[in-house]
């Protein structure tokens, strides 16, 4: 009698447990020929001009979210909504969406890489427009997100996964930015 309790307990608790969290989880979706995942990590954002200030920092928690034909990228502001951005990338065009303008991959002989940050390139994406306030490049590849937002008036904004003090390495991505031309 004392295995069987002993089975029924183990049972239920083997039953009771709960499954452990991973960094990707399917998402239940009504139409079951679409398959979503998602997958979170953290960014630290700087806000930058020429002097790096470091202290200009911004805690997200960045929710990548594959629908199959767009990724969806969702930083989310640990301190206040107002600081939120969503960017979407569409696999079959390779464009952004980011506050409802479409960026296209610039120049495709440029490429920035750095061992530090990511084994991919990440690529440039420009908006074409003739005005000269707006956001562009914007420094991305579709595995690790956003790295880079360049704005000609204001701050620029770089997205790392964890904090540093590494100036060199904030410096080379904001020249990069700075630098980068496009063949509109």
């Amino acid at each position: 009698m004392s295995i069987k309790i002993n089975i029924i307990l183990i049972c239920f608790f083997l039953c009771s447990c709960k499954q452990k969290k991973s960094d990707k989880i399917k998402i239940s979706n009504s139409d079951e020929s679409v398959k979503a995942y998602e997958r979170k990590e953290e960014r630290v954002s700087y806000a930058l001009t020429n002097e790096l200030p470091l202290n200009k920092l911004k805690f997200y928690k960045l929710s990548i979210i594959d629908t199959g034909s767009i990724y969806k990228y969702h930083y989310k502001s640990l301190k206040d909504s107002i600081y939120d951005l969503i960017i979407s990338y569409n696999k079959a065009s390779n464009q952004l969406i980011f506050y409802h303008d479409i960026y296209y991959e610039g120049n495709l002989d440029l490429r920035y890489k750095n061992q530090l940050i990511s084994e991919k390139n990440f690529s440039f994406y420009w908006i074409n427009s003739g005005k000269s306030d707006v956001t562009r490049p914007i420094l991305f590849n579709k595995d690790y997100g956003v790295l880079g937002i360049y704005n000609d008036y204001g701050s620029d904004f770089v997205f790392l996964k964890e904090k540093t003090e590494n100036k060199k390495l904030l410096k080379d991505i904001l020249l990069t930015m700075e630098n980068y031309r496009t063949n509109e």
